[in-house]
Order: structure tokens, then sequence, then C-alpha cells
């Protein structure tokens, strides 16, 4: 999916107020998987869910909802599991999910150990997939992250400035390495291009309202080269698909970057994108993280959207807690005559 889209960002996320819905849905995730990684909690919920919940929300939410114990506990190892589940046989689940979790070299918290090595391992695979493909790659000049690589385009078409991104964290209209490198393509005279595995809907008119792109891979990418074994284990704890970042330039997303480079190579992406980005840059939104006023003012100002999704804007990017209720704790079951003999 690029930025050229057309995005129903409400048809796809559920902006919550209170955690009594997360409570339900964690509680039906949990009786399929006992025992998951708060990776896995946002996958299911948040990513492949008939009604996705915002993973920022979800993040602020899960703490007090595993704090009241009813539906799910937090573990020693930083997993959730299933507050049902007799002590031993949530033991025996966590050894189990963490040893799933080590053998992909990931934490509890899906931190990559070594994401250094992940970033830089996916890529080369990308840059050397697309030298076989005849297009030209080469190092940024300065200033650029070392995941950083321009794409040489032809008939003086500009190049692009691509970037992976290989964490689990979704990519927002706010992210301060969003703005950071659409201001080092500018530089450095390029479109700037996204390669993540996932970026938040709101975020693609953002995109396109500063000549941007962005694709999307969704894999997890790990170091090893997942075996059988390795994929169900990480099924089994409810994780994304496994890839291995060496790998990555098998994934469709390849593709789609083949025939983006392609696209209308002699004509500008975004009209007016150039206003947009010099005034998103006045505003400092490359210097420091964006403020929700300060990035719903340049929506409002610079792209066509209905004010709808400037609302979406201000909750996806809205930090405080003032309007998250406390959950209330489960109705204990009555025991019956039976039980009290």
């Amino acid at each position: 999916m690029t930025a050229r889209g057309r995005h129903d960002f409400y048809s796809k996320v559920k902006m919550l107020k209170n955690p009594e819905y997360l409570t339900k849905r964690i509680g039906l995730s949990l009786s399929r998987r006992p025992v998951m990684p708060a990776a896995a909690l946002r996958y299911r919920l948040c990513e492949v869910s008939s009604r996705r919940i915002d993973p920022r929300q979800l993040s602020r939410l899960l703490p007090l909802v595993a704090a009241t114990g009813d539906v799910v506990v937090r573990t020693a190892e930083g997993l959730y599991a299933n507050s049902d589940l007799a002590a031993s046989e949530r033991q025996e689940k966590c050894v189990a999910a963490m040893h799933a979790l080590q053998g992909l070299a990931l934490t509890a918290e899906e931190e990559i150990t070594d994401p250094v090595a992940i970033t830089e391992t996916a890529t080369a695979s990308i840059r050397m997939a697309l030298e076989d493909a005849g297009w030209q790659t080469r190092d940024v000049p300065s200033g650029g992250h070392s995941s950083d690589f321009l794409i040489t385009r032809p008939k003086g078409a500009a190049p692009l400035l691509a970037t992976v991104i290989t964490d689990g964290e979704w990519v927002y209209p706010d992210a301060l390495r969003l703005w950071t490198h659409a201001r080092a393509a500018r530089d450095v005279g390029a479109h700037p291009l996204l390669l993540a595995r996932k970026v938040a809907p709101v975020t693609f008119p953002m995109l396109s309202a500063m000549d941007a792109r962005a694709l999307q891979f969704y894999d997890l990418l790990t170091s090893p080269i997942p075996d059988e074994e390795s994929r169900r284990a990480a099924d089994a704890i409810g994780l994304p698909k496994v890839r291995a970042a060496s790998l990555l330039h098998e994934h469709g997303m390849f593709t789609q970057l083949l025939n983006l480079l392609a696209e209308r190579p002699d004509a500008p992406w975004a009209y007016g994108a150039s206003d947009a980005f010099q005034d998103a840059m006045e505003r400092g939104f490359a210097d420091a993280p964006v403020s929700t006023d300060n990035l719903s003012s340049w929506a409002g100002q610079h792209t066509p959207l209905p004010p709808r999704w400037v609302d979406a804007i201000r909750t996806a990017v809205d930090d405080s807690d003032e309007h998250v209720a406390e959950p209330k704790a489960r109705r204990k079951k009555a025991p019956s005559k039976a039980d009290t003999g």
C-alpha cells in the first residue's frame, strides 16, 4: 500500500475512550493463545482483527487492564497471560514462549537483541536486489542514517531517498524520524521513501502532502533464518509472520518498490508539496517531537482532508491519559450451594 491510495482511518482502527472494550478483546485473544508477548497482542488486536485498535492506545491501556488481574496478568518475564491459568500451567507456557522468542533473537517486549545488525542486513538485502534488477543505489553523501540510501532513476527524474525501518513501532505523522528523513531527502534533491514494517493509516495523507511514499512489509524481521519449528513457535504465541532480514527482498513489497520506481518519472507526485514541506520545516517538525496542535494545524492548512482526518490525527498523536478511565474489576461469581456444601 502506498501513500497514493485513499484510506478510511475510522473504518479500520477503533479509538478507545476507556479500557472496557479492550479488556473484552484481550480476553478473547488469550482464550486462543493463553500466553503472549506484548508484540503479539499488538499484532492480533491492532493489525489483523476486523476491528483494529490503535496501538498507541493499546500501549497506554494494557498496563491498566493487567493491573486488575481479572482477565490478563503480566508475568515476571514481561509476558501477558490469561488470568484463569493455573500457576503451574502459566509457568510452563511462559518458559515455552521465552524459548520461542530467544530462538528468534527477540525479547518479551519485541526488542530485537541486535537492531543495528537487523537494519543493516535488511538494507543490504534490498540494495543488492535493486542492483541485480538494474537500478543504481548509492550511499547518502552526509547526514543520513545508516539505513538510508539513494536510488537513481532515469531521464533526469529525481532520485528516491529510501530508509528501512525494521522495528515493530508504527510510523505516525508525529514521528521525528519521518520528518528528519524527509529533510535529508530534500537536502539531496530526492523524494522520501519509507520501507517499514507498519505505517499508521493516518500517516499516508501526510506522506502525500510532502511528496513521499511508504511501502509496508508487515513481517517481523529476525537475524537467523527461521526454520519451520521457529515459525510454528512464533505463531503459537501470536507473533506476526517471521522473515529473515537477509531475505527481505523476497517479500512482495519489493515488487511494489520496482513499480514505484517507474511511477510518473517526469512529474511531481503531489501538488503544493514544496509549500507544505517548507512550512513543516519552519515549524520545526524535523528538530523536535511534533506537538498535536502544531501537526493538526499544519494538516488542516496544507492537505485537502475532511475535518474527521484532522480529528483522527489529533487522537492518534495525543499521548495524554486524561480521558482514560480506570478499568472496572470483573464481578466475581457467587459460590453455588454445591460449592459451599
